[in-house]
């Protein structure tokens, strides 16, 4: 019954820390790259456990200082959503990074390294580009073709075509082919390679 009572007096603080607070933090990054479900079970997370926190003093002092109430909220709501966004979403967004770096590097033979391969972007740009994709749904195999294909847009309009970048073309033309073609769309397929196409009649050597 107390629980109940605080639960239902929490309520309308958590909604209100939720709209002025975490809302706009899931626009900030890194906390934009969160799932929407991490951020909204970290509301349900922080108002339980200000609801089971309240009875330690009483509801009818937070009543009276309301003040403190919404502070051990605020507190609650911000700190759940990091933990939930380390425990939950940084080790699926790792996983995927990890999968979108192997297959640059093993299927499309480009070096990540920016420290070796000076014409691929730094870690934070790196990052930022596989983050982008994850929160647009994107397979691993679509991020990949997607770093793929700015790197490769890249190098064209700095360089020309040349045979090595042609063997680059080759490769992530033929990315639909195989066991990956369940999981690269037509759509982003043909966005992807029209984008290419488009850079190679635009800098093509005269």
């Amino acid at each position: 019954m107390i629980l109940s009572m605080s639960l239902a007096y929490a309520l309308p603080s958590a909604i209100f820390i939720f709209v002025l607070v975490l809302f706009p933090l899931s626009l900030l990054s890194p906390i934009k790259a969160l799932s929407k479900k991490t951020i909204f079970s970290s509301f349900i997370f922080a108002w339980l456990l200000t609801g089971i926190a309240l009875p330690f003093k009483s509801v009818a002092y937070y009543q009276a200082n309301a003040y403190e109430m919404y502070l051990i909220q605020l507190f609650l709501s911000v700190i759940t959503l990091i933990l939930m966004g380390i425990l939950r979403d940084r080790p699926n967004l790792t996983k995927y990074s990890k999968e979108v770096n192997f297959l640059l590097n093993r299927k499309y033979s480009i070096t990540t390294d920016s420290r070796i391969n000076s014409k691929f972007p730094a870690v934070l740009a790196y990052g930022e580009l596989v983050d982008t994709a994850r929160k647009v749904k994107m397979t691993t195999e679509e991020c990949a073709m997607y770093i793929a294909t700015l790197y490769l847009c890249g190098l064209i309009k700095s360089e020309g075509m040349n045979p090595h970048h042609e063997e680059l073309y080759r490769k992530i033309k033929h990315s639909e082919e195989g066991p990956l073609l369940s999981k690269i769309s037509k759509k982003r397929y043909s966005k992807f390679t029209k984008e290419i196409d488009k850079y190679i009649a635009t800098y093509r050597a005269p």
